[in-house]
């Protein structure tokens, strides 16, 4: 996790600096605006593997009512349902794991960002926004 937690510290601290030069000088608004921004650039960033996830996703809602159909011809040899199953996964393009994988891909990326936010010095005590 290390290996993604430093780069993304140091973006971050980038980002930090500089809305400093830019004259914000309110640190319940620099942490605001540097969570915000932050965010907004790992979107970006992810968004081609939201966007695969997004279609993955549509595939499989398209594949689900043909498969009952197999499910129903085919209950009584379930060697022809994982074959013609297989057919039909490969017919729409779809691949079994690529949901599972791209969710892998950004769950230590957003487990680092959190890390990043978590653990920086410069907004210890400080007020988020209204916040207290």
């Amino acid at each position: 996790m290390k290996v993604l937690v430093k780069p993304l510290t140091s973006f971050f601290m980038l980002i930090h600096s500089m809305l400093i030069s830019m004259g914000i000088s309110n640190p319940s608004w620099q942490y605001f605006l540097d969570i915000l921004i932050f965010t907004l650039i790992i979107k970006l960033i992810l968004l081609p593997l939201t966007i695969q996830q997004t279609k993955s996703s549509a595939k499989m809602t398209e594949f689900q009512p043909k498969f009952k159909e197999l499910q129903d011809k085919y209950k009584n040899d379930p060697q022809k349902l994982q074959k013609k199953q297989m057919e039909l996964q490969k017919e729409l393009g779809i691949n079994p794991m690529s949901g599972c994988l791209l969710m892998l891909i950004q769950f230590p990326i957003f487990i680092a960002m959190y890390e990043v936010i978590q653990n920086f010095p410069g907004f210890d005590g400080v007020p988020f926004l209204w916040l207290k």
